[in-house]
């Protein structure tokens, strides 16, 4: 399975637990200090209903729902919400939400009628008062998982967490690779396209980039103009060649979606791209715009690597850093370029192109 499967896996099942763990705490909040004797009398509930038996309700109950909503939320809204208004998102989950409320409502009101040994009935009185309180409350919890969601989809799969306990409040270092990915020949793509064109085709670019990054375990660092910055934390034994591996791969994806592009666009984009390994500082930077920031030299050769590229016909070019680290592999080849003068960089230096095997 790749980190993509395990990304989209983790999310569901981590959708699914905090919609279980929320209706648990509305059970707990709602039931807790009510003696099991007196709710069948308050709540119109059937004799013998205890609050374990809530609880079990509730997981019954709840945990599918979760896994609906999950599958929702990973794999229908996200496509929903890059081809339709902001109004239309809305309307849609709204709709969603009431009809597996309706069918979930009618499914207990069934089984209940049926006999359930602990059933709760659905009465007509109840409409106007618990079942409107689940409801509303049910609706809370999806709107705030739909946020959360989104903030972590929107700022980065780390960010929110990182940002949330505070990791990098103080600047630590930490081993990376970072890769600078840039657009060829962008500046007479756009003069031919006009801006707006240009712009929906980076954002069909780094859309494919979005999904090949995760399935390789990068992190987008930054995406500016038409570049894009992705980054790994080194850690164990860490899989360098993987870096490579996306840009091939990602190049392959681009190539796979021709006819679409030349459809759109009149061309296919190619990328070029440079990898460098080494230390980092890692910062949290900003207040209310807050952005994790990354320092050093590593950043620094990388982007002048990036830069010299094209005037040595190369695709992929890796620092001596990034080679001396990764273990050799028979799938690539690589050729040394020697880099006699770098812009602010001290020194020769040594890159190596990096081109597919036979």
């Amino acid at each position: 399975m790749n980190q993509k499967r395990i990304h989209q896996a983790k999310e569901v099942l981590t959708i699914a637990i905090v919609w279980m763990l929320l209706t648990f705490l509305y059970v707990y909040v709602k039931f807790n200090d009510i003696p099991d004797l007196y709710l069948a009398e308050i709540y119109h509930m059937k004799p013998g209903l205890s609050k374990a038996d809530l609880y079990r309700i509730s997981f019954f109950v709840s945990l599918p729902i979760g896994f609906v909503f999950a599958w929702l939320h990973t794999f229908v809204y996200p496509t929903i919400d890059r081809t339709q208004s902001l109004l239309f998102n809305i309307g849609i989950r709204l709709c969603i939400f009431f009809l597996i409320a309706v069918v979930v409502f009618y499914a207990l009101s069934f089984m209940n009628n049926d006999g359930g040994e602990h059933g709760v009935e659905f009465s007509s009185t109840m409409v106007s008062g618990p079942v409107l309180n689940i409801l509303i409350y049910t609706l809370l919890i999806e709107n705030l998982i739909g946020v959360f969601i989104l903030l972590r989809r929107s700022l980065g799969i780390n960010f929110f967490l990182n940002t949330i306990t505070n990791t990098y409040r103080n600047p630590k270092e930490e081993e990376r690779v970072m890769m600078f990915l840039d657009l060829e020949n962008s500046t007479p793509m756009a003069e031919k396209l006009g801006h707006l064109t240009f712009s929906r085709c980076l954002q069909d670019c780094f859309l494919e980039l979005s999904h090949v990054a995760i399935a390789h375990g990068g992190e987008i660092y930054q995406f500016v103009g038409d570049e894009a910055v992705i980054t790994w934390k080194v850690s164990g034994r860490f899989n360098y060649w993987k870096c490579v591996d996306l840009y091939f791969n990602y190049m392959k994806q681009l190539r796979a979606k021709e006819t679409v592009f030349l459809q759109k666009y009149g061309c296919v984009p190619v990328f070029r791209c440079a990898i460098h390994a080494g230390v980092v500082s890692t910062a949290l930077v900003g207040d209310y715009k807050k952005e994790i920031a990354y320092h050093g030299e590593v950043l620094h050769l990388c982007s002048r690597l990036r830069s010299v590229c094209k005037e040595h016909d190369a695709h992929v070019l890796i620092s001596g850093a990034f080679r001396a680290s990764a273990a050799h592999v028979t799938q690539y080849i690589s050729q040394s370029v020697p880099l006699l003068e770098l812009k602010g960089i001290k020194g020769p230096q040594v890159a190596y192109r990096i081109r597919e095997g036979a």
